[in-house]
């Protein structure tokens, strides 16, 4: 069997929720899209310019994944694991092999701040860039006197205020993403 290495065009940065694509002299190309750069999340697999359904398989995806015909070439939905790090992605189409990087990552704590020590009854204040997580509901935690809410504003981020309890400790909030079994978490200090 024939096999061709494919040249990778495009790479997901940290700031873009971007295809990572492959393509070979023929036309073909491998993309792996990722809607939720997160482990545990789910990534559209697509060899576009392929008629012919076929199977990708990645150490990155939790199983191989059968891609199917639509418009464009054969397409497939999986799960990517639950190990960040950089993985590849082949398929095969008419005896001709095709290969792509993709990047699976948790998300860094600069992209998810919390004030990290406030008054009692003062302001917790909170900033996510949402690329890095599709948040789910209000963050969480039994030191706000109630969920903190986050709203979009015209920066590239979505922020919010709570107040915290008076009650002098240190407190864990949670952060729910879409696609994440488990919470994020911080923690942050009411002084005493």
């Amino acid at each position: 069997m024939k096999k061709k290495l494919a040249t990778l065009l495009a790479a997901l940065t940290l700031l873009a929720v971007a295809p990572v694509t492959a393509q070979a002299q023929d036309d073909v190309v491998l993309s792996v899209h990722v809607q939720g750069p997160l482990v545990d999340s789910t990534v559209s697999v697509s060899l576009l310019g392929c008629t012919t359904p076929t199977t990708a398989t990645s150490p990155g995806f939790v199983a191989p994944v059968k891609l199917e015909p639509d418009e464009f070439g054969v397409t497939g939905t999986v799960q990517v694991v639950s190990q960040a790090g950089g993985y590849t992605a082949t398929a095969d189409c008419d005896g001709t092999t095709y290969s792509t990087q993709f990047v699976v990552r948790t998300p860094s704590l600069n992209e998810w701040s919390l004030e990290p020590v406030v008054d009692p009854g003062g302001d917790v204040y909170s900033r996510l860039f949402p690329y890095a997580c599709n948040y789910q509901g209000a963050i969480t935690s039994p030191g706000f006197s109630e969920p903190l809410i986050l709203q979009r504003t015209s920066r590239p981020w979505v922020e919010g205020t709570v107040k915290a309890v008076t009650k002098p400790g240190t407190y864990r909030a949670y952060l729910f993403c879409e696609g994440v079994w488990r919470p994020y978490n911080k923690l942050f200090t009411v002084r005493g």
